[in-house]
């Protein structure tokens, strides 16, 4: 087979249906860390996105994202606030990345960050796609008064190019098991 380099790489869109099961029930675990004006920071990706029909409607709660899927999301449920952190707007990936340093989460008090990944191996820890998100995954569980990752299963084994953490910065990590 000969395959385009193109399309291997991850684009958001492709993305969402791929184990949608599987990822909506990890973030059904999720559910009981959430409390009621919470302020909590969302992830990037298409396994985060369900985390928020679960949210209680009758919790006011602040969603801190830097990804249109989820801020999309965010804005279908009126008992939500939003916090979108601005900048350049990365197409595959679909979220912005803060130009200069200018990034909201240096000033945002975060309850709970729930994290995704794109990959988790033992030694090399848990990967993402871009070296842009790993800034801002390690910026948020600076601030973040608890940080759980929250993956599926097929994530084991795979390594991606930027390495954002260890088994050990999380408080813990949930998949649909």
């Amino acid at each position: 087979y000969v395959v385009s380099v193109a399309s291997q790489q991850y684009h958001v869109n492709k993305a969402e249906n791929i184990r949608a099961e599987e990822k909506r029930l990890a973030c059904s675990h999720c559910v009981s860390f959430i409390k009621p004006n919470d302020t909590l920071f969302i992830d990037c990706g298409t396994t985060l996105v369900h985390l928020i029909p679960m949210i209680p409607s009758d919790f006011s709660v602040t969603v801190v994202c830097y990804a249109s899927n989820i801020a999309n999301m965010v804005l279908q449920y009126p008992h939500l606030s939003l916090i979108v952190s601005g900048g350049v707007y990365n197409r595959e990936i679909g979220a912005f990345f803060p130009i200069a340093g200018d990034n909201i989460l240096n000033t945002t008090a975060i309850n709970t960050a729930f994290l995704s990944t794109a990959g988790y191996e033992e030694k090399q820890g848990f990967t993402c796609t871009t070296f842009e998100e790993t800034q801002i995954k390690k910026t948020a569980m600076q601030y973040a008064g608890q940080n759980i990752l929250v993956m599926d299963e097929s994530k084991r084994g795979i390594v991606k190019s930027a390495m954002f953490a260890t088994p050990h910065d999380f408080e813990y990590i949930i998949t649909e098991n």
